[in-house]
């Protein structure tokens, strides 16, 4: 049974205050978690233009500070970044520019891997705590999302 429809799909808070899909958070910390040097920046809708896109991964070199941060690549829209599998690929790809296939692969199915786990935690807790809920209502009967809990 998939965990899918557990999980709330209501906006969370960016660091700039603006509010993005919990989907899109999750590939924003598998990124993150993947090295520590790369940085999502997101562009809101209202100051990007028609071709611009909508996400750009950048690196920095902390301990270096006349180095900027520059750009490793761009995620065009909000939906690519949704189903991250192919963002995820790209950037495995690139890390490992003079590897093997397979260790190209590998780094690809990782990052997946751990899209798929932070997912699978998140609804988990969500469970977790629609249960708590459920529990500690004095009601009989315990109505939520349209589902019905006796």
């Amino acid at each position: 049974m998939s965990m899918e429809p557990f999980i709330l799909n209501t906006p969370v808070p960016h660091e700039d205050g603006s509010l993005i899909s919990p989907a899109i958070d999750r590939s924003i910390d598998v990124i993150r978690q993947y090295d520590w040097h790369l940085d999502v920046k997101w562009v809101p809708r209202d100051r990007r233009g028609p071709d611009d896109a909508a996400f750009a991964i950048t690196y920095s070199q902390t301990g270096n500070h006349d180095a900027p941060d520059y750009v490793v690549m761009y995620v065009e829209t909000e939906e690519d970044m949704i189903n991250s599998d192919e963002v995820l690929g790209r950037l495995a790809f690139a890390d490992n520019r003079n590897g093997s296939v397979d260790s190209k692969v590998n780094a690809k199915n990782a990052m997946v891997r751990a899209r798929q786990r932070q997912q699978y935690e998140d609804a988990m807790a969500e469970a977790h705590d629609l249960a708590q809920h459920i529990w500690k209502s004095p009601k009989h009967q315990y109505k939520h999302d349209g589902v019905i809990y006796e």
